[in-house]
C-alpha cells in the first residue's frame, strides 16, 4: 500500500503545475488512480463449496486516451488483489487472490474528457476486455477458481460537466460479451453462460487546465453457471464474483 500510495503522491507532485484554466481541447489524457477495493466469491452447488466473505484489498488503475473530434480511444488497465483464509481442510491456510482486467474502449462522437467538444451527454461504446483472476491454489479443492476470459465489451455512459467545465460527472454501465473463456488448476464444471455487467459514477474537479483529480464507485459483476462435475469436487455449481471498487484519481490533459 505504501508504495501504491508513494506513485500516487509523486505523479500529483509532478504535474501540478500552474495554469491557467482555457477552454482548448485536450488531445491526450492519461491518468493513475489508487484503489479501495471490496471483493466477494461464492461458489455454491452438490459437494464442495466455497465463500469467502466480503474481503477488503486495494490495487492501482492506469488510462490513457486519444480525442478525435470524432471519437475516444481510451486504453484501461486495473489490478487489485485481496488475502484470505481458507477454509479449515484446505492447504494452504493463507491464499491471495488477484484480479486483472484491460479494456480497449471505442466511444464514437464524444467520449468522456473534461475538455471534449462535443455537447451530446449520452455516448455507445464499444470495445475488447480481456479478464483474469489468480488465485492461490489449494488443496485438495480450489478455494477460488482462476479463470482468464477475452470478449468484446458494449457500454452507455453519460457524461455531464458543470462550472465551466472545472467539475464533472461520469457514469456508465458495460457488458462483456465473452468469446474465449479457460479455467486455470481444478475444473468447476462445464460453463454453461457468463453474465458480467459494470458500472461506474465519478466525481471530478479541475485544478488547473490541464490537472483534475476525481473520486467515484466502480462495480464489476461475474455471474457464472456450471454443469456436471469436475475436479474441484461440485456438481452443477453456480458462481458470483463481485467487486467494489472506490478509486482517486488524478489525470493530465495535454
Amino acid at each position: 500500500m505504501r508504495i501504491f500510495l508513494s506513485i500516487y503522491i509523486g505523479l500529483f507532485s509532478l504535474f501540478a503545475e500552474a495554469f491557467e484554466f482555457d477552454n482548448e481541447a485536450k488531445q491526450y489524457e492519461v491518468s493513475a488512480s489508487y484503489v479501495l477495493m471490496n471483493m466477494n466469491y461464492d461458489m455454491s452447488g452438490t459437494g464442495f463449496t466455497s465463500k469467502t466473505g466480503n474481503l477488503s484489498g486495494n490495487g492501482m488503475q492506469f488510462r490513457a486516451a486519444w480525442n478525435r473530434p470524432e471519437a475516444q480511444y481510451q486504453f484501461d488497465y486495473y489490478s487489485a488483489s485481496a488475502e484470505e483464509d481458507a477454509p479449515s481442510g484446505l492447504s494452504p491456510a493463507n491464499t491471495e487472490t488477484e484480479f486483472t482486467r484491460i479494456l480497449l474502449q471505442y466511444t464514437p462522437a464524444g467520449g468522456d474528457s473534461f475538455s471534449m467538444s462535443s455537447g451530446n451527454k449520452w455516448n455507445w461504446a464499444f470495445g475488447l476486455d480481456y479478464r483474469m483472476r489468480d488465485s492461490t491454489r489449494t488443496t485438495p479443492n480450489q478455494f477460488v477458481s482462476s479463470y482468464n476470459t477475452l470478449g468484446g465489451w458494449v457500454g452507455l455512459k453519460y457524461n455531464d460537466r458543470l462550472f465551466d467545465d472545472k467539475v464533472s460527472f461520469k457514469s456508465g454501465m458495460g457488458l462483456l460479451i465473452p468469446l474465449i473463456q479457460s479455467e486455470g488448476g481444478q475444473q468447476t464444471g462445464n460453463l454453461k453462460w457468463n453474465l458480467s455487467p459494470d458500472l461506474h459514477a465519478m466525481f471530478g474537479m479541475k485544478i488547473n487546465s490541464a490537472l483534475s483529480v476525481s473520486i467515484g464507485l466502480q462495480v464489476l459483476m461475474e455471474l457464472k453457471s456450471y454443469s456436471g462435475t469436475a475436479e474441484r469436487g461440485v456438481t452443477n455449481a453456480e458462481e458470483t464474483f463481485f467487486l467494489f471498487n472506490v478509486p482517486f484519481e488524478i489525470k493530465y490533459e495535454f
